[in-house]
């Protein structure tokens, strides 16, 4: 509020309820649930069906497919908050993301993909924390998972974020995040990530200064799946995106 306090308004929903879910059965990008929407300008792919396209869904019969190839073309899901009454302090984020059956983190010029970001305030210049992946210390076609938040360098999560087996299969990712602190020049967040059920990092003291952003930033507008494709793979590289769940209440993992 306009004495700095965050707020957090959201519709009522029972403990474990996501405020957005998509599991793309409508096979296109027009579901929007509580005042979450994805934002066409900003969401790129298109939804194929297990049986018109035969893709390899996750749950039911439509996932949303993305393709990656030597060009850098940023590849996104782009969920947005309607107002600043959806705008959240404190989420639980998911989704399930299948390993394209090709993929090779063999970059032709930049190391790193985006992978997660969240913004505030509904801007691409108002990035608040995100994760990137990078070509691992084996350089065996794998990824390393990172974090960053505005300025902060780099922080290594795992140098298995994918992993060749991974290929071919749907993993589920899982990220916490709550601004447990704001204050007139800086917010205190903890940030939290999962690769299916195995904790990746876990750490509640980030300081993020007001400095390194465009203007307040005590809400988080905008959840993005995937993002600019840095690293421009050798050949086309195809994922699949499917059961998208976000909760502004504890779902209990």
């Amino acid at each position: 509020g306009q004495d700095g306090t965050a707020e957090v308004t959201v519709q009522a929903v029972s403990s474990g309820t996501p405020v957005f879910y998509d599991g793309f059965e409508s096979g296109d990008h027009s579901h929007s649930e509580n005042g979450y929407s994805w934002n066409g300008g900003n969401t790129s792919g298109t939804p194929e069906s297990a049986s018109g396209d035969g893709a390899p869904v996750f749950a039911g019969d439509w996932a949303s497919r993305f393709r990656q190839n030597t060009n850098q073309l940023n590849r996104k899901l782009w969920l947005e908050a309607a107002t600043p009454a959806e705008y959240l302090t404190e989420f639980w984020f998911e989704y399930r993301i299948r390993i394209p059956d090709n993929y090779n983190h063999a970059c032709v010029s930049s190391t790193n993909n985006k992978w997660t970001e969240f913004f505030a305030k509904n801007a691409r210049d108002k990035l608040l924390i995100w994760s990137e992946m990078w070509r691992n210390d084996a350089q065996d076609g794998g990824s390393r998972q990172t974090a960053i938040w505005t300025t902060a360098p780099h922080t290594t999560i795992t140098d298995n974020g994918i992993t060749l087996a991974d290929r071919g299969e749907y993993h589920r990712w899982r990220y916490y995040l709550k601004i447990t602190t704001l204050a007139e020049t800086s917010i205190q967040v903890h940030y939290k990530i999962w690769k299916d059920d195995t904790t990746l990092y876990d750490k509640d003291d980030i300081v993020i200064n007001k400095a390194s952003m465009t203007s307040e930033f005590h809400n988080i507008g905008v959840f993005q799946v995937m993002g600019f494709n840095n690293c421009e793979f050798p050949e086309q590289i195809t994922w699949y995106v499917d059961e998208v769940m976000l909760y502004a209440t504890d779902p209990g993992w």
